[in-house]
């Protein structure tokens, strides 16, 4: 959302069931099933996907 989430633009993530998300340091970090981790550098626009084994990954934390 660019407008305080008032309103939001859908995204595919490779029909993967997205199942946590974590922002820190201004990188957006969303994983799911099966093995699915996607990052975003411009505030959800554009993601980039990378599998990870068919491991599934429920949650993401961020800690300084």
């Amino acid at each position: 959302s660019t407008d305080n989430g008032v309103s939001w633009t859908t995204s595919n993530h490779n029909n993967a069931d997205m199942s946590g998300i974590a922002l820190g340091n201004g990188i957006f970090v969303a994983v799911g099933s099966p093995g699915l981790a996607s990052y975003s550098t411009d505030n959800g626009v554009s993601w980039t996907t990378s599998n990870h084994n068919n491991a599934d990954m429920w949650d993401i934390a961020y800690g300084e």
